[in-house]
């Protein structure tokens, strides 16, 4: 776990000085540190790419109903009212 935590702190740049340079001295050095810090930046890649994709999901739910019921139509004239293009 320590040494999840240490490249999650390298990789955020939380670290202080000192220990950022002795983690870069340990990745230099050790092979399998080099291959944990790959796959923890893989991870949150992932993590990311997800994260995104759920948003992206969710923001298309609200768009669907904001813009497909009766009930909201006043606000739907509002909106493209403000992206109309004026000739």
């Amino acid at each position: 776990m320590n040494e999840i935590q240490e490249l999650e702190n390298y990789l955020e740049r939380t670290q202080d000085p000192a220990d950022c340079l002795l983690t870069e001295a340990r990745l230099l050095v050790n092979s399998e540190l080099r291959e944990h810090l790959y796959w923890q930046k893989q991870t949150y890649a992932l993590v990311q790419h997800y994260g995104r994709k759920h948003i992206k999901a969710e923001i298309e739910v609200v768009h669907k109903k904001l813009f497909s019921e009766k009930n909201y139509s006043s606000f739907q004239q509002k909106i493209l009212s403000i992206f109309k293009t004026k000739l």
